[in-house]
């Protein structure tokens, strides 16, 4: 797998752990924040594939982030991971992913073979 360098954000210490964790643990380089500013501070001091915000990112956050964001132009993947119950909403990102191990690697596999291909990263499988 070629280097992939994702931002995940979440306010929850041990989720977000755990989650960088397993995405590191299958060669993905991973950086992480639970601040919003920090967030926004990392994404422009380096070059990420995709940005992750877990659910328990204050949805007003969320929105802040992805303005930050996508201000500068970026067309950088931005996906929110939802709750295991389901009920979350994608809000300003291009999509959810599922916050499940196997379906979250699945998920941003998917995101990343769009990606590489050119298409849409709302696009994916």
């Amino acid at each position: 797998m070629a280097a992939f360098l994702i931002l995940a954000v979440g306010r929850d210490p041990m989720v977000l752990s755990t989650r960088c964790s397993i995405l590191k643990s299958v060669g993905y380089i991973v950086r992480s924040t639970s601040s919003a500013a920090e967030a926004v501070d990392l994404f422009r001091s380096a070059d990420f594939d995709l940005m992750l915000l877990c659910h328990s990112v204050p949805i007003a956050d969320r929105n802040q982030i992805i303005r930050a964001i996508r201000s500068t132009g970026s067309r950088v993947p931005i996906y929110t991971v939802s709750s295991a119950s389901g009920d979350f909403m994608a809000d300003r990102a291009d999509g959810i992913l599922p916050s499940t191990p196997q379906d979250l690697l699945k998920g941003i596999s998917a995101v990343s073979r769009a990606s590489s291909q050119g298409r849409s990263p709302a696009a994916v499988d």
